[in-house]
């Protein structure tokens, strides 16, 4: 979907203009090339942040355009909307053409096409939202008569006390804690 968008409503790909003040591309040290020109299969580059991951991936997504890899065949996938982009970027100055082709984005915008294009797969319907936590309140809110409580703490605003709550349900989806495992009593210490 995203490649679709980006063929079809962004302008033509023109080739970066080369700035004579530009510096250089520093050297990739030697377990960055050994990342770009890993040949066993698929690879994950894990490493802190500012030690050039982009960089290494998008050498290692050339390299293996070298070697006669279709670039429909990439998934490269990083944390965020800002990293994503930029390798966007530099894959298109590298092959235009090539780029266009390839899935590159977020581990989450990810998950969330796949959810969308196959929701019965992981248990959903096919109407699949994404919801920030405006939305997450709201919902909250519309519902807060449904939930089995005896008093609100804050009686003026009782939505006011939810923000903790959709934190506690944000920890359990991290954490993988089914509803039913929430719910069970604490287990005994001996």
């Amino acid at each position: 979907m995203h490649q679709m968008v980006r063929a079809l409503l962004l302008p033509p790909l023109r080739p970066a203009r080369r700035s004579a003040t530009r510096t250089p591309e520093p050297a990739l040290d030697e377990s960055q090339q050994t990342a770009v020109t890993w040949d066993k299969g698929p690879l994950l580059v894990d490493a802190g942040p500012g030690t050039g991951k982009t960089r290494t991936l998008v050498r290692r997504i050339e390299h293996l355009l070298s070697k006669g890899s279709p670039p429909s065949s990439f998934l490269a996938l990083t944390f965020s909307n800002k990293a994503a982009e930029e390798m966007r970027e530099r894959l298109a100055s590298i092959n235009p053409t090539a780029a266009i082709e390839m899935w590159v984005g977020t581990f989450h915008a990810f998950g969330l096409e796949l959810v969308r294009k196959w929701p019965a797969s992981v248990g959903r319907s096919s109407n699949v939202r994404v919801l920030d936590q405006t939305g997450s309140l709201a919902l909250l809110e519309k519902n807060l008569e449904k939930l089995p409580l005896n008093y609100y703490q804050n009686l003026y605003e009782p939505a006011y006390e939810l923000v903790p709550v959709l934190r506690m349900i944000s920890r359990c989806k991290d954490e993988l804690i089914t509803p039913e495992a929430y719910r069970a009593p604490p287990m005994k210490r001996s």
